[in-house]
């Protein structure tokens, strides 16, 4: 649906996480289903919120079916086990977030891997 109506290239990983992000919170802005990403799955029980519920789980449902179809093969597979938005969203980010230990891991990789020749023999490109 994300794909097909909203051209949002689906996420493939850390390369196009942070533009996704903006771009399906935007879509989920417009499906009326955002305010659901800031409540904790804890809160959307029964119990809390007796007269909203069935509303606020239809909204949850609605928002993963956006963002699950807006992800790629590999993403999906490594979120397929989370039910709830809140986790879905809070693991995509921990994955494919350019911030903690993952970034840091990649970007050091990168430099020790780094040699003139990757760099077209530029010493310009190299530094």
């Amino acid at each position: 649906m994300a794909d097909s109506i909203f051209k949002v290239p689906k996420l493939k990983g850390s390369s196009n996480y942070d533009i996704w992000a903006l771009r399906i919170r935007s879509i989920l802005v417009q499906q009326d289903c955002s305010d659901i990403l800031d409540i904790p799955p804890s809160d959307l029980t029964s119990d809390q919120y007796p007269d909203t519920f069935i509303k606020l789980k239809e909204k949850e449902s609605k928002a993963l079916a956006t963002i699950r179809l807006s992800l790629e093969d590999g993403p999906l597979l490594q979120t397929k086990e989370h039910n709830s938005l809140a986790e879905l969203w809070n693991n995509l980010k921990a994955l494919y977030s350019q911030e903690g230990f993952s970034s840091d891991f990649l970007i050091c990789k990168d430099l020790i891997n780094t040699s003139l020749s990757n760099c077209q023999n530029n010493v310009e490109n190299y530094l």
